[in-house]
């Protein structure tokens, strides 16, 4: 026998390499570790696969060679034969199998190339060893002298042999660990390139959402997939009309949250009554007359972004609070005692031409403005006036499935035209020709209309009147961004009036 302290030794150099996630010479060591401990001239241990159909040899030593590598081999676990194999009968019976190396009835030819002295051997051992839930995991084989089988049956192996089989599975648990981190890892990895993928595809698409030949709107596109990489907020400016909601919708569908939630927030009908309740949400029973619980805007964006149009409608008092919410990060649903931190990204639209300090508090201006984006007005990029046309069209002629062209001379008719209300106005214009066109789906610079044709070239009062009026009504609904309080107010008509009238001109 070794003595206890190199025993304890090897057990110590077999815990360190363990520690050092080693699992190649953790195998190795444990063989050194029973060979010596039994006497033994050469020890394999041949180690269950993933199916536990077949043993695979793990690793060896021979006559105290630790360079030394036994055969490779795989050997079926046929453990419906009644044992034709030695390893099999230890399968089946969770024992020691110990043989005299002349002794018949088992086949030994597949183990033939693993022991160069499998002849001259006294004794071939065969020791299981199972994990900590008692199930087979390797078996060791192990030959030398006649004295072996006494040495396997001292309380000091049956030990050791526990204490081997714990660390050979803690180095297996590691690898395993490994082997599941790096998959993920690879998973992670080309989640990643499929994402970046499918971004570079939506980059692509871009000008198909946001169209246009000028060099602005190729300046803005650029913008727009640059933005799309930073969580910083976004202030829009541009003029009624310009498409500030299709340009946040793209700075989202481009960035990583794609995939989550895109929330418009109108400020227009923002009030100090209703801004808590409807950006932070409320508890059941937190408000009067409301019998249920809301989550809030804030909330139902998540991880996506959230977009304030025209926050320059906010009262400043309602400014204030949106700054400290912001500077923050951090709000509080009605009746709630617990806070909810931010983790969307936040866009803002204002329009252009005035003074934006001026309709929006200082300190919220240059807390919202870190990222601004500038979208150009129509009349600025004629250029672009023939592909807006031509997009909204194609719009027009799938919902009204029929076939409709623009006459040649319709587009530089449309060319000259300034549209005070922008794309918004050019969309509301085709639409409206749509209405008039005859069965050969052209539409002409007659139907298209302008600031004469409109009116004066109707035959009588009554119609030049109507035609006049509805000009009107278009395009104060264009500068007010479709909201038909606002365009009733620029008009000086009631609400229900500008309905009907709407109703009657198809608007």
């Amino acid at each position: 026998m070794i003595e206890v302290d190199d025993i304890r030794d090897q057990m110590l150099t077999l815990c360190n390499l363990v520690s050092q996630d080693r699992t190649d010479a953790v195998l190795v060591q444990s063989c050194v570790l029973m060979a010596n401990f039994l006497h033994a001239r050469t020890a394999v241990l041949m180690m269950l696969d993933n199916t536990r159909q077949n043993f695979v040899t793990g690793a060896g030593i021979s006559e105290g060679d630790t360079t030394w590598a036994p055969l490779t081999i795989s050997v079926a676990l046929q453990t419906n034969d009644s044992g034709q194999t030695p390893l099999a009968q230890v399968a089946l019976t969770g024992r020691n199998l110990c043989l005299k190396s002349q002794e018949t009835g088992y086949n030994l030819t597949a183990l033939a190339g693993v022991f160069p002295d499998m002849k001259s051997a006294g004794h071939i051992c065969f020791v299981p060893m199972h994990n900590l839930r008692g199930d087979l995991t390797a078996v060791y084989i192990i030959s030398g002298e006649n004295t072996l089988p006494e040495r396997l049956k001292s309380t000091d192996m049956r030990l050791i042999l526990r204490a081997v089989s714990a660390r050979v599975e803690q180095s297996n648990q590691q690898r395993a660990e490994r082997f599941h981190i790096s998959a993920l890892e690879r998973s992670l990895k080309l989640a990643d390139k499929q994402r970046s993928d499918l971004r570079e595809r939506a980059r692509s698409n871009l000008k198909a959402r946001l169209p246009g030949r000028s060099n602005t709107m190729k300046s803005l596109r650029d913008q727009v997939s640059r933005l799309a990489d930073f969580q910083s907020p976004i202030l829009i400016v541009g003029e009624s009309g310009t498409n500030k909601e299709q340009v946040a919708r793209e700075i989202h569908r481009l960035s990583r949250t794609e995939n989550a939630p895109f929330v418009y927030v109108n400020c227009a009908i923002l009030t100090q009554d209703n801004f808590a309740a409807e950006l932070f949400g409320h508890k059941r029973g937190a408000i009067l007359g409301m019998a249920s619980a809301r989550r809030g805007l804030l909330r139902e964006a998540g991880d996506g972004m959230i977009y304030f149009d025209r926050v320059d409608l906010l009262s400043v008092e309602l400014q204030t609070v949106l700054l400290r919410i912001l500077e923050t990060g951090y709000f509080r649903p009605l009746g709630s005692e617990r806070e909810h931190s931010l983790s969307q990204r936040f866009a803002f639209s204002v329009p252009e031409g005035n003074n934006l300090e001026n309709v929006v508090s200082p300190s919220l201006y240059h807390k919202i403005a870190q990222a601004t984006v500038l979208i150009p007005p129509l009349r600025t990029r004629q250029i672009d006036i023939e592909v807006l046309a031509h997009e909204y069209l194609i719009a027009a002629a799938q919902e009204h499935k029929r076939r409709l062209t623009f006459r040649q001379d319709s587009i530089p008719y449309l060319s000259a035209m300034e549209f005070p209300g922008n794309d918004r106005e050019l969309q509301a214009l085709i639409s409206r020709s749509c209405h008039q066109v005859k069965s050969d789906g052209v539409i002409t610079p007659m139907m298209l209309g302008s600031q004469q044709d409109d009116f004066t070239s109707k035959a009588d009062l009554r119609s030049s009147v109507e035609s006049y009026e509805a000009m009107l009504i278009q395009r104060a609904l264009c500068r007010a961004e479709n909201n038909r309080a606002q365009a009733a107010k620029r008009l000086g008509i009631p609400k229900r009036t500008l309905a009907d009238k709407c109703l009657r001109y198809g608007l």
